[in-house]
């Protein structure tokens, strides 16, 4: 930063800044506005003043570059080339820690990672190739979300809920739900509908081919048709959340899921879409998650061996 200080030929000690005067060394120069110049220059203590025409530039390791006021440096910043707009089709790679937590995330909700089992550190920077400072802040922000669980002495876990907290998960699931369907639907066009119908179908070949993971990621996006044209940015978000959340167990249960059952109920979904008749649609996704939870139930129920 620039001190400036302006007067006539004659600029004694006192009237410089205190942090010039005193014995500590100024590492980032002060720029002194004389109107006249005595002399070419003078010294104080470790200070040097040199000056060119009506400006010097002063450093306490010298002289390090001049400066010339007036209009000449008024037309240099004019003259300054303008600051290029952003490219639109420019995509900021990720940073380390984000990269990791998109991976455990993944993991973690399609089942890879199954609720309660342990996260080693030392073996995921092996794995990935770094150290452990972008492994451990990922993991941070995966516990802020609710997907981990640290334990002193124990390290991480994939967090593992009760049947209790997963009932509590899908209730608010169906009442945010049910905002994001009557907030959503009276925009939907049949644009909405061809795709829950390719996303019904990709699914049926995903249960063809025994892809748990597709199946998931299939019957999330036949869902998300619909609530993607909901306004209820909030809303969305912590629906996002919640499904994330419940899809981690999912593999826990669909082996006990009735496919045929699961087909005809999104069948209904599309002719209510179809219809635009919010009520019905409201009355499908209640019945859909309660037949989830009861599944679930009966998961966590039976022993494990």
């Amino acid at each position: 930063m620039a001190t400036e200080l302006r007067g006539g030929e004659e600029h004694r000690l006192a009237d410089l800044p205190a942090r010039i005067r005193g014995r500590q060394q100024v590492h980032r120069p002060h720029r002194l506005i004389l109107p006249t110049a005595p002399r070419p220059e003078f010294h104080m203590g470790r200070i040097t003043y040199t000056y060119v025409a009506a400006s010097a530039v002063v450093s306490m390791r010298g002289v390090k570059s001049m400066a010339v006021a007036g209009p000449e440096a008024s037309r240099r910043r004019r003259k300054q080339a303008p600051v290029p707009a952003e490219d639109a089709d420019f995509v900021r790679p990720k940073t380390t820690q984000q990269a990791v937590t998109d991976a455990l995330r993944q993991e973690i909700v399609t089942g890879a990672r199954p609720p309660g089992s342990p996260i080693v550190q030392e073996a995921l920077a092996e794995r990935f190739g770094m150290s452990r400072i972008p492994i451990r802040e990922a993991l941070k922000t995966l516990e802020a979300e609710e997907h981990v669980t640290y334990a002193p002495h124990a390290g991480y876990r994939v967090t593992k809920l009760s049947i209790e907290e997963l009932e509590e998960v899908f209730r608010i699931r169906e009442i945010l739900e049910e905002e994001l369907i009557r907030d959503a639907l009276p925009r939907v066009t049949e644009a909405t509908v061809a795709e829950m119908r390719e996303a019904m179908a990709n699914m049926d070949a995903a249960v063809a081919d025994s892809d748990l993971v597709a199946v998931g990621i299939t019957n999330r996006k036949f869902h998300n048709a619909v609530f993607e044209w909901s306004k209820l940015a909030r809303t969305k978000r912590i629906v996002n959340q919640l499904w994330d959340t419940a899809d981690a167990y999912r593999p826990l249960y669909t082996d006990l899921m009735d496919l045929s059952a699961v087909t005809a109920e999104h069948e209904q979904f599309i002719e209510a879409v179809s219809a635009r008749d919010v009520e019905h649609l409201v009355r499908l996704n209640y019945a859909h998650r309660r037949h989830a939870v009861a599944l679930l139930g009966r998961a966590l129920a039976e022993p494990t061996e």
